[in-house]
C-alpha cells in the first residue's frame, strides 16, 4: 500500500525568469505530496496569467496583501528581487503565512535582521533558498563530514568563478554568496574575514578570502569572474578533516571522497528519471520540500532567516575590505 500523501496549499509571489525556470516546474518532482497550487501574484498580471496557465495555478491576483487576505495558505513562496522581498516577506508574517524566499532575502544586513526578527515574534518561519544546501553532490557530502570517522572539519577550500553583472556587489550578492552559505553549512559561523583583490574592471575582478570559524577551522575562497565562467570548472570545495579523510565537489556534479589509502566517486548516471533532474540534482525540489515539511511538522527549516543575515554580514565585511561600494543595480522583476 502507497504512503498517503501530504497535502500542502501554496501560494506564489513572483513569476519572472527564475521562478519560471526552477521553482514553479519544481513542483511537479515532489513525489511525496499533494501540493494544491492555489494563487499566484505578479504586478504584472498578464506574467501570472501565464504561470497560472503553464503551471496549474487556480488563482491570479496582482496585490500580494489581497492574495494573503483572501486565500488559505499553509505557506508562501516570494521571488522577486532582493530589493522587493523585505515588504512582502513582512506582510506574508503578519498575515501568519510561513515564507519561502529566494536569496538575497534583501539588500542590506539591516533589513534582513529586521525580518529575522519579525519571525522569532510571530513564531513563522523564513526560509531561504540557498538550493546548494540540498543539491544531491552536496547532501552526499554533507553526509560524509558528518559522519564520525570524518572527524572535526579543519580546512576547506573553494572556488567559485562564473557570472559577470555589472558591478562586484551585485555579483557577490546574486552568485558567491551561495559559496559563503554552502562553506557555512561545512563549517559554521564565521569569526574573521581577510579579503584581497585584484581588479581588472569596476565588475570584473579576481578576490581571495581567507575565513576563520568559531570552531577554529579556516577556509581559502577563490572568486572571480574570470577562468571557468558558468560551466563545467566554474565551482569547487574540498573539506578536510581532522582523520585523514577529506572531499571534494566538482560543480555541483561529481563527488570524491578520499583517506590515505583508498578513494571513492560519485556522479549522476544521467538516466532520465526523477533524481536526475536538473531540478533534484541542483537542490531546489529538496529545499521546496524542506520547507513544506518543516512547516507541517513545526520545526525551524534549515537554511532560515538567521542565516541569512549570518551570510549577509560576510558579504558586506567582504566588500568593506576590498572597497566595493554596496550599490544594487538590478530592477525588480529582473528574477
Amino acid at each position: 500500500m502507497e504512503d498517503k500523501k501530504k497535502y500542502f496549499r501554496i501560494g506564489f509571489v513572483g513569476a519572472g525568469t527564475h521562478a519560471n525556470n526552477m521553482l514553479y516546474p519544481s513542483l511537479t518532482f515532489l513525489d511525496d505530496f499533494e501540493v494544491e497550487r492555489v494563487a499566484v501574484c505578479d504586478l504584472s498580471e498578464e506574467k501570472a496569467r501565464k504561470v497560472a496557465s503553464n503551471f496549474g495555478v487556480a488563482h491570479v491576483y496582482t496585490n500580494h496583501q489581497e492574495m494573503f487576505a483572501k486565500e488559505k495558505l499553509d505557506g508562501v513562496v516570494v521571488c522577486i528581487n532582493a530589493k522587493g522581498h523585505p515588504p512582502v516577506v513582512r506582510d506574508a508574517l503578519q498575515a501568519d503565512l510561513d515564507v519561502f524566499c529566494e536569496k538575497p532575502t534583501s539588500i542590506t544586513v539591516e533589513e534582513s535582521e529586521e525580518l529575522a526578527e519579525l519571525s522569532r515574534k510571530t513564531g513563522r518561519f523564513v526560509m531561504v533558498d540557498h538550493q546548494k544546501r540540498r543539491a544531491t553532490a552536496y547532501q552526499k557530502a554533507l553526509e560524509i563530514v558528518k559522519s564520525p570517522s570524518f572527524g572535526k572539519v579543519t580546512m576547506v577550500e573553494a572556488k567559485m568563478h562564473g557570472h559577470i553583472y555589472d558591478n562586484l556587489f551585485n555579483c557577490m550578492m546574486e552568485w558567491q554568496i551561495h559559496n559563503i552559505d554552502i562553506v557555512r553549512a561545512f563549517a559554521g559561523d564565521v569569526k574573521e574575514i581577510v579579503a584581497r583583490m585584484c581588479r581588472l574592471a569596476d565588475n570584473r575582478a579576481s578576490i581571495a578570502i581567507l575565513l576563520t570559524f568559531e570552531n577554529g577551522a579556516v577556509a581559502t575562497l577563490n572568486w572571480g569572474s574570470e577562468a571557468g565562467g558558468k560551466g563545467r570548472f566554474c565551482e569547487r570545495i574540498e573539506v578536510v578533516g581532522s582523520n585523514d579523510e577529506a572531499v571534494i565537489v566538482e560543480n555541483v556534479r561529481h563527488v570524491i571522497h578520499y583517506k590515505e589509502d583508498e578513494s571513492k566517486e560519485w556522479a549522476p548516471n544521467w538516466v532520465p528519471i526523477l533524481k536526475n533532474q536538473t531540478t533534484v540534482i541542483d537542490g531546489y525540489v529538496g529545499n521546496l520540500r524542506e520547507f513544506m515539511n518543516c512547516v507541517l511538522e513545526r520545526r525551524q527549516p534549515v537554511p532560515n532567516i538567521e542565516d541569512e543575515v549570518r551570510a549577509l554580514r560576510v558579504i558586506y565585511a567582504i566588500a568593506e575590505q576590498l572597497g566595493i561600494p554596496a550599490e544594487w543595480t538590478i530592477t525588480i522583476g529582473d528574477r
